[in-house]
């Protein structure tokens, strides 16, 4: 029992629990710990962990310099690991994007060293990445700048990126709270990501880039949904194109300035596939998605209960039925599409 604070008990730990934790801990150290590094605070440090027992093992965590970009900052993470301890964890890899936020008005909520900056706070979007630095699917996390170890919504982004800034935590620090400062910071957060993808990741992976808006796990629909309504209204949907230059981006507007539909060519009992049947009968002036986009956001755009339907986006099927199919395909089609 502590002498001080709370009356709290700890029973002693075994064996097992002491190399279950030590097994545990070599698998969550490298995604927990990564992100208290970056240029310029802390370049690079080493964790090391050994069991009498089970082996050793070395973390080496560094960082690239910063290298500016729009209204903030680009570089690169990753932790190596060494030791004896048999399957060590592969290589970790991050890209990250960091920006300062100005404090909401009124707010006296204190800022830690580490995230202190002059007209505002840092804080930081970072996603990992494969050798050759293609984007990752992931569970994002919240990071105070260790990663939360909860599993439930206010440890995790509802994404596939990780974001990291000063959070009002809650008393077990498993994640944040609701507080209106962490509302707020989510809130820019997101809207930095949209900027990044416009400016930068839709440019350099293509619609690919999109996976990052879908968690890998802790699923959040609401989440994605409110991201891809984004998506609509900032005109950033990958549309499908012929030729080897970057995607187009809808929905774009009409000579008369009326926006253009984008197209979802997919049946109804599988909204998520993009059929080349049906973009073959699509006429070539309609523009299409590209088939590459996350197959959770093409789902999505080929929901009638979504948000801008036949105004924004809508399937190609439906568009057939609301004009008679005739002048798509020259004759009725009754084979079960969608209407």
């Amino acid at each position: 029992m502590t002498n001080v604070g709370e009356p709290l008990e700890f029973s002693s730990p075994g064996a097992g629990t002491l190399e279950e934790l030590f097994r545990q801990s070599c698998v969550d150290i490298p995604g927990r710990f990564i992100g208290a590094i970056r240029p310029g605070s802390r370049d690079r440090y080493t964790i090391e962990l050994s069991h009498y027992k089970l082996g050793s093992v070395s973390y080496q965590f560094r960082c690239t310099p910063k290298r500016k970009y729009q209204c903030g900052s680009l570089f690169n993470r990753i932790c190596t690991t060494s030791g004896t301890l048999p399957n060590l964890p592969k290589p970790l890899r991050e890209r990250a994007f960091d920006i300062v936020i100005q404090r909401p008005t009124g707010s006296a909520h204190e800022i830690p060293y580490f995230y202190t900056a002059a007209n505002g706070f840092l804080a930081e979007i970072s996603w990992p990445v494969n050798a050759k630095g293609l984007p990752l699917s992931v569970t994002g996390r919240r990071r105070y700048p260790i990663a939360y170890a909860g599993s439930e919504p206010d440890a995790l982004t509802g994404l596939s990126v990780h974001y990291s800034a000063p959070f009002v935590s809650d008393q077990e620090r498993h994640g944040a709270t609701d507080a209106p400062f962490n509302t707020y910071v989510i809130g820019v957060c997101d809207g930095a990501l949209i900027q990044l993808l416009r400016d930068n990741l839709l440019q350099e992976y293509g619609p690919k880039a999109l996976q990052l808006l879908v968690a890998k796990e802790g699923y959040s629909s609401d989440r994605l949904r409110s991201m891809t309504r984004t998506l609509l209204e900032q005109r950033l949907v990958p549309l499908a194109h012929k030729s080897r230059s970057k995607s187009p981006l809808g929905p774009r507007s009409a000579a008369d300035g009326q926006v253009k539909e984008v197209l979802v060519p997919s049946f109804t009992w599988a909204p998520s596939k993009v059929v080349p049947l049906l973009q073959s009968l699509c006429p070539k002036e309609r523009d299409q998605i590209d088939p590459r986009v996350p197959i959770e956001i093409i789902a999505l755009l080929a929901d009638s209960e979504f948000e801008g339907w036949c105004e924004t986006h809508v399937t190609s099927t439906k568009r057939m039925s609301l004009n008679g199919c005739s002048q798509l395909t020259k004759k009725p089609i009754s084979n079960g599409l969608q209407s």
